[in-house]
């Protein structure tokens, strides 16, 4: 579930560097496109490398490409992306924090209650967790009017 996770949440966040690192909008549409690139060209060429580790070695060797990447970023982010910070950060999403908890919740409560329940409680868990993702969704967009915020 880890590297789910963990491509799920990569894009917005790059994204969300970019916006911040490149203020002029020409600049902001190239960095865009070249990420663009970038991101499913390592679909494309994750998939291939998968494919060949598969081929020639243990199936495990797939799960090592992963930290080799991670200690490159690691040591090459921070001196290569400027450091950026929200001028006026907004406090901590109670109501979208626990609207994510009710969707995570009903997601475990799934996978646990499955083999004794059947189907029955997979499609009342899927329903929950997708009504509280859009509301998730929609509290990220439209952070104002969660945090009770005027401006």
């Amino acid at each position: 579930m880890g590297r789910g996770e963990a491509s799920g949440r990569s894009p917005p966040s790059i994204l969300s560097l970019i916006r911040g690192m490149f203020a002029d909008p020409g600049q902001r549409v190239t960095a865009v496109g070249a990420w663009t690139i970038a991101f499913t060209g390592g679909a494309v060429v994750g998939a291939l490398l998968g494919g060949a580790l598969l081929e020639f070695f243990w199936w495990g060797s797939v799960f090592l490409v992963n930290p080799l990447f991670m200690v490159v970023l690691v040591v090459a982010a921070p001196l290569v992306v400027p450091e950026s910070r929200d001028p006026r950060p907004g406090g901590f999403d109670l109501p979208g924090a626990a609207i994510f908890l009710v969707a995570v919740l009903a997601l475990v409560y799934a996978a646990r209650a499955w083999p004794n329940m059947g189907s029955r409680v997979g499609t009342w868990a899927s329903r929950w967790s997708a009504r509280s993702s859009s509301r998730c969704s929609w509290s990220a967009e439209d952070g104002s009017r969660v945090r009770g915020s005027t401006s």
